[in-house]
């Protein structure tokens, strides 16, 4: 398996590659270079470096730029703005870290040759790790088609057993492949990304199931705590906004009219699924469309996973960490990492057991700063919230 967690590098010269990995330049000072790691999306990265910087020339659209060849710190150029003025002849240049390799294909379903059954749906079943596998495997490493597939990039070994929640999945035609990978990352909280293995010259689809790291973690591992009170994060910002908010959903299937197959789901905050009806004030009701789904437990699911883009409960924070404080960044927590951060809110105390969704690291004068986002916006996953009252 490969190891998805790592230090930040020592060596911050950025080396540029081709889509080989041959290396055809490199970089040594820069005025900076930000770049924001994403559990479920493909982030993005922005160097701003002099037009006479060394080997600024090498840096073109399509090649592969990553700090000191750190697996995890690789992104894609897409974009290169050159400022010519009286003040400043810098450069910037931005694209996508390298799991944005995602972004070029889309989802394409089996034909009728293929599988007679698929009628225009790329489906599968299995745990999270096994339908990101699937779908990386069909569309970029894989496919049936050998000109939709990507060289260079490979799939990890699949963990014995694979990880995650047992889940169906279904796509379509108009389907973005990264797209669709964050949607499976947000339903199951599993993570994915693609690694530099510069060694093997090869890139590697890993899955990344990020580790328990709160005080109640029943897994052995050391918590995490971020709180002001232990000056290991700066400044914080938590958001709880219900205004869009629902959890009484219709979900409409096959048939039309009044023949139409309609069900209804109930769920509590934290996305859990009720028996008992919600009623009153507190129910907020929304209309799902899923198809024609006439299968009710296949209706179920489908009404149950477009309902979590609609759901919009946001609650999360963001806030910059101190990385080489109590807890340093790499070592004792990474992204995807579930932590525990204690904050005062209202005359409250929070303690919130959440996700790390987001680590933006930002290089400048020769130092690093780290900022990170917990919490996502639809909370599919169940975070546990505590009140405790506030001590005076």
């Amino acid at each position: 398996m490969y190891d998805v967690y790592g230090r930040v590098p020592k060596n911050r010269d950025l080396f540029v590659l081709d889509t080989n990995l041959t290396q055809v330049g490199l970089i040594p000072k820069y005025t900076s270079f930000t770049f924001e790691r994403s559990h479920w999306g493909v982030g993005k990265f922005t160097l701003v470096l002099p037009e006479q910087a060394m080997d600024a020339d090498k840096l073109a659209e399509g090649r592969i730029i990553c700090m000191g060849m750190s697996d995890a710190r690789a992104g894609i150029i897409r974009k290169i703005q050159a400022d010519d003025d009286r003040n400043t002849d810098n450069i910037t240049v931005s694209g996508f870290m390298l799991k944005g390799a995602a972004r070029l294909r889309i989802i394409v379903p089996p034909t009728q040759t293929e599988d007679p059954n698929a009628l225009g749906w790329d489906r599968v079943q299995g745990t999270a790790e096994d339908v990101y596998r699937h779908y990386a495997a069909r569309h970029m490493i894989a496919p049936v088609d050998d000109n939709r597939r990507l060289p260079g990039i490979v799939l990890d070994d699949i963990a014995d057993p694979p990880r995650g929640i047992i889940t169906p999945w279904q796509c379509q035609h108009n389907e973005k492949l990264h797209e669709v990978f964050a949607e499976i990352g947000e339903w199951t909280g599993m993570g994915w990304d693609i690694r530099l293995d510069e060694k093997n010259k090869r890139m590697v689809f890993v899955v990344v199931p990020g580790r328990d790291k709160t005080t109640t973690n029943t897994d052995g591992n050391s918590p995490v705590i971020f709180t002001p009170a232990m000056d290991n994060i700066i400044s914080n910002r938590y958001t709880y906004d219900k205004s869009e908010y629902t959890n009484a959903p219709y979900i409409g299937g096959a048939g039309e009219d009044e023949d139409q197959l309609v069900l209804t789901a109930y769920m509590d905050d934290e996305g859990n699924q009720l028996e008992d009806p919600i009623a009153g004030w507190d129910r907020r009701e929304a209309w799902i469309s899923a198809g024609n789904v006439d299968d009710p437990e296949k209706l179920y699911f489908e009404g149950l996973h477009k309902h979590k883009d609609t759901r919009k409960l946001i609650q999360g924070l963001e806030g910059e960490i101190i990385p080489t404080g109590s807890f340093v960044y790499g070592v004792d927590w990474d992204l995807g990492d579930i932590v525990t951060v204690v904050m005062d809110v209202l005359g409250k105390r929070l303690l919130l057991d959440t996700r790390i969704t987001l680590v933006r690291e930002i290089y400048e004068r020769g130092r690093i700063n780290v900022e990170a986002v917990v919490g996502s916006n639809s909370l599919t996953l169940a975070d546990r919230i505590t009140e405790l009252n506030k001590k005076r």
